[in-house]
């Protein structure tokens, strides 16, 4: 009863076929976790913070951030300009997040003594629009928008728990996709024999060539198909 119940599965083709293809859905797992972590990606608005750039008389450029819980400070000079600043985040990988990038921030100022505004300001120290603009980040602890606009470039963090993640998940529908197919094919092949057995038994019934269905009433003691020439009995 032991080695009964503990037979090993009589193997066939589909059997085969379907073994081969978990085998290949693990293998072909990784490259498409990191294909959909390169073109899927989700932008989100990670960072945005408006203010006013403002001067004294004389004295040098000074910036506020203006957010809901603040409002303008009156007492720190005449407001001359305005500027926004906006960092994107972008979360790429499906169904899972593999990887989150956080662009670099774009910060657009408009000064009214310039004939018009300026776009997707760099960071430069030697700009006192930028030196205002930064001691006002600094100054209201908005230290994740003031490290986008210095980063030279995006900047990556990984999600291993959603590289694992996919990686299984993907196994799982690569595995269930070839399993579908494998299922269709082999439904298809029975059907095709099943037909085939079908046609060859009314070909027999009505004493016609099995090949190619010639006419062999008469000709019961021909081995052979005077048409195509293929064994009949």
């Amino acid at each position: 009863m032991i080695r009964y119940y503990s037979a090993r599965r009589t193997q066939t083709v589909w059997s085969r076929a379907f073994d081969f293809a978990v085998l290949a859905a693990l293998i072909l797992a990784l490259p498409t976790v990191w294909l959909f972590d390169s073109m899927v990606v989700r932008p989100t608005l990670a960072i945005e913070l408006s203010g006013l750039l403002r001067r004294d008389g004389e004295a040098p450029l000074t910036a506020q951030v203006v957010t809901e819980e603040s409002r303008p400070d009156q007492t720190g000079g005449k407001p001359v300009g305005n500027f926004q600043v906006r960092a994107d985040d972008r979360y790429c990988g499906w169904p899972l997040t593999t990887s989150l990038r956080r662009e670099v921030a774009r910060v657009d100022i408009d000064v009214l003594a310039e004939t018009g505004p300026r776009k997707n300001l760099k960071f430069a120290m030697d700009d006192p629009v930028v030196l205002a603009i930064e001691r006002a980040l600094a100054n209201g602890e908005h230290d994740e928008a003031l490290a986008a606009w210095k980063a030279s470039g995006p900047t990556v963090w990984q999600r291993w728990g959603g590289w694992s993640g996919n990686a299984a998940l993907w196994w799982i529908m690569l595995t269930l996709a070839c399993g579908i197919a494998i299922w269709l094919a082999r439904l298809g092949t029975n059907l095709t024999k099943v037909m085939m057995t079908s046609r060859r038994a009314q070909l027999r019934a009505d004493g016609k060539c099995l090949e190619c269905g010639y006419d062999m009433t008469g000709l019961e003691f021909n081995e052979r198909c005077p048409e195509c020439g293929k064994l009949v009995w």
